[in-house]
């Protein structure tokens, strides 16, 4: 989550059932929802030994809710890999097509 300080739930929910090769957007049938994914980021601590909960977070000049970076650092950390430092060179032979 580089430079990203907030997102809303909405936009959250948006980019995970968007991702063709993941489950989210059918999970029995149904894609992911705000309350279900309230539950499944509760079983997760912030860093203050608190349940990860969807907070109001001002957004141009509205208020959603959804979630602050740093309630889920430590969450992040565990159990997503980190961004690539640098683009992955390309492969060979495929210079010209750039």
């Amino acid at each position: 989550m580089t430079g990203i300080d907030r997102l809303p739930t909405v936009a959250i929910l948006d980019r995970l059932n968007a991702l063709d090769d993941a489950p989210w957007a059918d999970l029995h049938g149904k894609p992911l929802d705000n309350r279900r994914l309230s539950k499944m980021l509760a079983e997760y601590m912030t860093a203050d030994n608190e349940p990860i909960t969807s907070r109001n977070i001002k957004t141009a000049g509205s208020v959603l809710k959804g979630y602050y970076a740093a309630d889920l650092a430590d969450a992040w950390a565990r159990y997503c890999p980190p961004p690539p430092k640098s683009p992955l060179p390309p492969l060979p032979g495929t210079e010209s097509l750039l």
